[in-house]
């Protein structure tokens, strides 16, 4: 009898091969894969992500009562503490969860590469970036555009002067549906909005797109740009209308 594999089938053995490049990418530049804990007492000091909590019973008779734990939004304070124990490059490849996210490409839990290397700045770590969207999906080096070039290119408004009533006008224009609990004053949550359903679906349409010079608002855990403290040393990459990457 003849097997035919499913499209599901297939669809597992091209990811194993995507992981496969991925660790010979990193593998070929000196990087060393590490592996760090799934669940600790620490989270990530990021408040747009929310981290599931997981209770350690003490008592098997009473497993609801216990020591509190964290499974981790991202492999980022491990790898972080190896880098600081003496760390030169590493890489590693993990399952992640965040809680409240859902959709066609969002789940609890998810498959995340992060990697650090010694020395690299912001133009290294963008430039590194570029060479593994290359490697893995074979569609040219990735196009550098800032932040505040998108929304002039897709909505025609400066996102770093813009006030609130303004984008809320723009957002009105454009059809986009507010979600209800929303802050009307809230900015950010404005240009989030405003990205995720007006400017994000035409990035990296021809090739991988990296977004640089975000608000310093939306920092995160980047430090600010020398010169310029109202921007971020944060970027992101784009392709075919998803974001893959954030560095």
């Amino acid at each position: 009898m003849n097997f035919r594999p499913t499209a599901s089938w297939q669809r597992l053995r091209e990811r194993a091969r995507l992981l496969a490049r991925v660790r010979s990418f990193f593998d070929e530049r000196g990087f060393c894969e590490v592996e760090t804990p799934l669940l600790s007492a620490d989270v990530v000091v990021d408040r747009h992500l929310d981290p599931i909590a997981v209770t350690l019973p003490d008592d098997p008779r009473r497993p609801q009562i216990g020591r509190p734990m964290w499974l981790q939004t991202s492999p980022e304070f491990g790898m972080k503490r190896l880098m600081a124990a003496g760390g030169e490059a590493i890489y590693q490849i993990t399952r992640s969860f965040r809680g409240h996210e859902q959709g066609r490409l969002h789940n609890p839990e998810f498959t995340i590469v992060e990697w650090y290397r010694r020395g690299d700045g912001l133009e290294e770590a963008a430039a590194l970036l570029s060479d593994l969207a290359q490697a893995l999906f074979e569609r040219g080096a990735a196009q550098r555009v800032t932040y505040a070039e998108t929304f002039r290119a897709g909505l025609g408004i400066d996102p770093h002067r813009a006030t609130v009533s303004e984008l809320a006008a723009v957002a009105q224009r454009a059809g986009v549906n507010v979600p209800a609990g929303m802050a009307a004053d809230d900015r950010d949550a404005w240009l989030d909005l405003l990205l995720s359903e007006c400017i994000q679906s035409g990035l990296g349409r021809t090739g991988p797109v990296i977004v640089c010079d975000y608000p310093a608002s939306q920092g995160a855990l980047a430090r600010l740009k020398p010169g310029d403290p109202s921007l971020a040393e944060r970027f992101e990459l784009y392709l075919d209308g998803v974001e893959l990457a954030n560095g």
